[in-house]
């Protein structure tokens, strides 16, 4: 566990000396629906709702952090996330982006643990004179320890599916 915070930490760092003020980063907060779907012999697929914090760079980079709960069995499932959205023209209703990162499981309470790492794309759709972004990305996760009694992920692979809306905060 201390290693997930020293990373978070480092993460969370390297954004704030390397990035743009966030006025020029675009900081949103979204909220989504999330589905899981193992892809290993016996594995099965489980759906929840998410919460996230982004910050993108003007340069295409940046991060986010998300959060889902999983209703059952009752998983939270956290994802720091390194970004890169592609440069599209200025009408453009579509911007696609890149996610690769690190992911936490955690089982009753976070009793039990499975960690991972994340790659996966997504696209924003931004809409006219509108606050809201809708978004959809997808993860392919490949988790490493294999725990007593984890049905979700047997230690194995899954792809992690988010459909939601974000909001721009901070005077965007």
């Amino acid at each position: 566990m201390k290693g997930i915070v020293k990373g978070l930490s480092a993460l969370a760092l390297a954004t704030a000396v390397f990035a743009a003020p966030a006025q020029a980063q675009g900081t949103m907060v979204g909220v989504s629906g999330v589905g899981i779907f193992s892809l290993e012999d016996e594995g099965g697929s489980e759906f929840g709702a998410g919460a996230s914090f982004e910050w993108a760079g003007a340069n295409g980079f940046g991060a986010r952090l998300d959060g889902n709960y999983l209703f059952d069995p009752e998983t939270f499932v956290i994802n720091a996330n390194v970004m890169y959205t592609f440069m599209t023209s200025d009408g453009s209703m579509v911007h696609p982006y890149l996610l690769a990162g690190g992911t936490l499981f955690g089982y009753n309470s976070f009793d039990e643990n499975q960690f991972g790492i994340s790659a996966g794309a997504g696209a924003n759709f931004h809409l006219q004179n509108s606050p809201v972004t809708p978004f959809v990305d997808a993860r392919f996760i490949r988790t490493f320890d294999k725990g007593e009694g984890l049905e979700l992920i047997p230690g194995g692979s899954s792809i992690l599916v988010n459909a939601g809306v974000k909001f721009a905060i901070g005077g965007n």
